[in-house]
């Protein structure tokens, strides 16, 4: 359902629900740890929608950008990938109605990344060749990275 989509009870609920999401992906992961095949598998979690910077009163907006998690053996963890943006309203490049038909102006983030350059990535460990990737990925032309790096 919606449970993990803020729109109201945020403060109440994520705590709860990212702790749940955590205990999944550890267990998820010590499974594949113990079939011995964790650097065969890779699990990327995203979502279709990122959130506002300011909140509606009990939670936040859809917006731009996201935070992504990716996990196993191969891959290159610890680390965070992208610059985060600033966090603040007003700033005339992220300040502007999002999905809002008032005008409210409740601040976006921008992504450092854009999907296809997390797709090439994940596609490139997978064995998708370079040469391929701008058939599977004709985004990945407006990219100068197409590599993150979160795989080797």
């Amino acid at each position: 359902g919606n449970a993990y989509d803020f729109h109201g009870t945020q403060l109440a609920s994520q705590d709860r629900l990212l702790g749940e999401l955590d205990a999944a992906m550890s267990a998820f992961f010590a499974a594949t740890n113990q079939l011995a095949v964790a650097n065969n598998v890779v699990t990327f979690i995203f979502s279709e929608f990122g959130r506002t910077i300011r909140i509606n009163g009990d939670g936040s907006d859809h917006g731009w950008s996201n935070h992504y998690l990716v996990m196993g053996g191969s891959v290159l963890g610890g680390r965070f990938y992208g610059t985060y943006p600033p966090v603040q309203v007003g700033l005339p490049e992220l300040d502007f109605p999002l999905f809002s038909v008032t005008g409210n102006f409740r601040g976006a983030f921008i992504p450092t990344f854009s999907m296809d350059q997390y797709g090439a990535t994940l596609a490139r460990w997978c064995g998708l060749s370079d040469a391929s990737a701008l058939d599977v990925f004709p985004n990945l032309a407006n990219f100068n990275l197409r590599n993150i790096g979160f795989l080797p």
